[in-house]
Parts: structure tokens; C-alpha cells; sequence
């Protein structure tokens, strides 16, 4: 027999009609359980409903639907071991990926690799804004600085060691030296994570 769509009409014959049919099969309205409410859902338990059920969404291409940071399109952390945009695994960084900062055994005439970090995070900035991935991997530490940013990503929460990334247990501080920790151009922008930012008390 014909499916039952929502329509309006009794597709089937069946005296039922649009949601009031059980065997209603409207491939055009097919809803996906959001459980973490994302707004994306996942195909175990779809249904067939000519609106959206509380609780239920369009989209049924969700990756881990108990972690509301983790959907298709989402921002994707370094290093971390989260899939954040649904794409296959992590980003797991390499040197193409950014310019990578140790304060402790870093140089600021090295070219910003994991084997050769540069010094200090504003040397980090200024290299990934004039290369192709404006990406700077910070490792653990206190650094005292003012950062002038134009459009950056910094990361912390790295060992030096093996560059892998623990934003608990590899503390990257950067505090002020003067006032402001960063401060953005006009029409720049930032993106800090794994970072604490102390002003300057002064």
C-alpha cells in the first residue's frame, strides 16, 4: 500500500491519518532523539511525526549525544582526544598545524616547531599570523606578557616533552607585564583555550 505521509490525507486507507496513523512512514519528517540538546540527534530511536516531538530534532548526524561541545560544525580542539566536529578523530597537531611555544626551553630565533620552540607567546603570535595556520601551542608554565593579537588561536596545556596536552595537569599561565594580558586590533580577533589570563594588579 502507499505510505502514509503528512498530507492531510488518509494515504493508506486505513481511516487514519498524518500522526494519528501508527503506520505513518513521511520520509520527509523523520526526527532524531537529542538527548544532550545540541541540536543534533542520532539515528537510534527515530521517529516518524509530522512535527518534532519534544526533545527531538532534524538532524541525526550526532557523534556523542551526551556531550552537548561535540556535533558536526563544532570548534575542534588540539590534542585532546575529543572529536569535537564529528570528522573522524581528533585534531592531533603537527608542526604544519601552528607555531609551538616553550618558555622554558624555547628560542625566539627558532622557527616555532615541536622540536624548536620559540620563547615567548608573542613571537608565537607574530609567526602564526604571518604563516598559513594562525595556531600557537603553548606549553606549561608561567609567562609574563602583554600580547597584541590581530587574529590568533592559543592553545595551552602542553608538555614540551612529547607535546601531548593535559590543560589540568599542565598549567599555562600568562599574566600581564604591564596591564592588559591581550590586546585585540580593530576588527582582530582571539581564541584562547586551555589558558588562565591574569591582568596585571598593579
Amino acid at each position: 500500500g502507499a505510505l502514509e505521509l503528512c498530507d492531510g490525507i488518509d494515504n493508506d486507507c486505513d481511516d487514519q491519518v498524518d500522526d494519528d496513523d501508527p503506520d505513518l512512514a513521511d520520509p520527509a519528517n523523520v526526527w532524531f532523539p537529542d538527548g544532550d540538546g545540541d541540536g543534533f540527534g542520532v539515528p537510534e530511536g527515530a521517529i516518524a511525526a509530522c512535527g518534532a516531538p519534544q526533545g527531538f530534532v532534524g538532524d541525526g548526524t550526532d557523534c556523542d549525544d551526551a556531550d552537548d561541545q561535540v556535533y558536526p560544525g563544532a570548534e575542534e580542539l588540539p590534542d585532546d582526544g575529543v572529536d569535537q566536529d564529528c570528522a573522524d578523530g581528533d585534531w592531533t597537531t603537527t608542526d604544519s598545524d601552528g607555531i609551538f611555544v616553550d618558555g622554558a626551553a624555547g628560542d625566539d630565533l627558532n622557527p616555532g616547531t615541536k622540536s624548536q620552540p620559540v620563547e615567548t607567546v608573542q613571537k608565537g603570535v607574530d609567526l602564526a599570523q604571518g604563516g598559513g595556520e594562525p595556531n600557537v601551542f603553548i606549553a606549561q608554565g608561567d609567562y609574563s606578557e602583554d600580547l597584541a593579537v590581530d587574529g590568533a588561536a592559543l592553545y595551552g596545556g602542553y608538555d614540551a616533552g612529547d607535546w601531548s596536552r593535559d590543560i589540568d595537569g599542565n598549567e599555562t599561565t600568562i599574566t600581564a607585564a604591564t596591564g592588559t594580558v591581550i590586546e585585540v586590533s580593530d576588527n582582530g580577533w582571539v581564541m584562547t583555550d586551555g589558558l588562565s589570563l591574569i591582568a596585571d594588579a598593579v
